[in-house]
Order: structure tokens, then C-alpha cells, then sequence
């Protein structure tokens, strides 16, 4: 690795960091699968770089991602630790915080907001797997509409994950109607807000539904 002391020493120390990360023990998994220190450029080469790029796969926990690895880029520029990395998901994902060519939105990763000369790569695949786990309504960037209606099975997957990211599992397992129409759409429906009417539309089906099963009427009141 002749390039070592071209480059930053605290890129150097996060990709072994990074290494390290591939344990099964580790707090997060990350297995690298490239790194700058991979490279065989020659000195002139190394010094003319304007950006260096880490590819590697993470592994999710969540029930909806836990059984695969997405391969994602980290870039780097120059003027990294102080500058964040800019993140890409190779591996196609359908999720809020990924749009469509694979950018990663994250707070951490912006740098007026979060993001300080301290946060490490792992940092930054923490939060990434935190992220693709427990998706962040106010960051997302791929909510198309279109493909969850045409395409069944990222319908599925969309429902399921709203389901487990948002905590569903116990409001309706008590049979609580209200409890999951506020969080689906609390701020319109409930407390006679504009969609109120909505709401007592599916409250109708949810009442039929029930007595087509034989479980008698909501013992929970079904609207909020």
C-alpha cells in the first residue's frame, strides 16, 4: 500500500475501523467490499484525487431488510473529516430515505445540521441501518405513490414496513381502530379535522368487517 501516506490518516483509521466491523459480534456489521488502500495507483495518481470511495454491505435488522446485504458507496472528498461523505445505496432498495438513483437522505450527513469532524464511518453505517430499519417520514425523498398502487409486492413490503416502524403491532392486537388511524393519519382525520369524514367511512367497513368475522361491535371506540 504505497498510497498510505497520501492519504488522510482519518480515513485510514476508519476503514480499519470499518474491517473490523465485519465480526459477528460487532455492534454494527459492515463488510467491506473496497476501499481507497485497495488500490494500486501510483504515487502521481494518488496525489491528483479529488474524492475516494468505500463500498461495502450492511446488514438490517428489521423484518422487511433483515435477510439481505445492500451494498452501498460512501464518497469522500478532500476535505473529509470535516466535510461529510456523501452515501449511495448500489443495491436497489424501495425506502423513504432513498430516492431513485440510491442517495441516502440523513440529518447526520448534512453538515449544517448534525455532522462534525468527530463522526466516524461507523457513525455514519449506524445511522444508516438505524435509518433503513426505522425509516424517517421527515427525510424522506422516495414516497412515489405510483409504484406502491402498479406494483403488489412493493405495495407489501411498503404496508409491512409501516406497520413495524411505526409500533402498529399493539393498537391492533387490542382491537384499538382509533389508536392506528392516528398514527396512519392522526392529523387530518382525528378531532374532526378535514378528513374526519374519511375516517368514518373506513370506521363503517371496519364495523361490517368485524360482524362478517363474528366479533360483534368495537369494544375499544374506533373513532379519534
Amino acid at each position: 500500500m504505497t498510497n498510505t501516506n497520501k492519504l488522510n490518516k482519518a480515513l485510514w483509521t476508519n476503514i480499519t475501523q470499518l474491517k473490523l466491523s465485519n465480526k459477528e459480534d460487532a455492534p454494527v456489521r459492515f463488510l467491506l467490499d473496497k476501499s481507497p488502500f485497495d488500490e494500486n495507483d501510483d504515487d502521481e495518481t494518488s496525489t491528483k484525487n479529488t474524492e475516494y470511495v468505500i463500498i461495502g454491505r450492511i446488514l438490517p435488522n428489521s423484518d422487511i431488510f433483515k435477510k439481505s446485504a445492500f451494498q452501498i458507496e460512501m464518497k469522500l472528498t478532500l476535505n473529509y473529516p470535516f466535510q461529510p461523505p456523501e452515501v449511495r445505496f448500489l443495491t436497489p432498495i424501495y425506502h423513504p430515505n432513498v430516492d431513485k438513483d440510491g442517495k441516502f437522505c440523513h440529518p447526520l450527513l448534512t453538515k449544517a445540521t448534525r455532522w462534525k469532524s468527530g463522526t466516524t464511518l461507523i457513525d455514519v453505517v449506524k445511522a444508516i441501518v438505524e435509518h433503513i430499519d426505522n425509516p424517517d417520514i421527515d427525510y424522506s425523498v422516495n414516497l412515489d405513490i405510483d409504484i406502491v398502487e402498479n406494483d403488489p409486492k412493493t405495495a407489501v413490503n411498503t404496508a409491512l414496513w409501516f406497520y413495524n416502524a411505526n409500533g402498529m403491532a399493539a393498537p391492533a392486537q387490542r382491537g384499538d381502530f382509533a389508536a392506528t388511524t392516528r398514527i396512519i393519519n392522526g392529523a387530518l382525520e382525528c378531532n374532526n379535522g378535514p378528513g374526519y369524514n374519511n375516517q368514518l367511512t373506513r370506521v363503517a367497513t371496519y364495523k361490517r368487517v368485524r360482524q362478517c368475522c363474528g366479533l360483534g361491535q368495537p369494544s375499544i371506540n374506533p373513532v379519534c
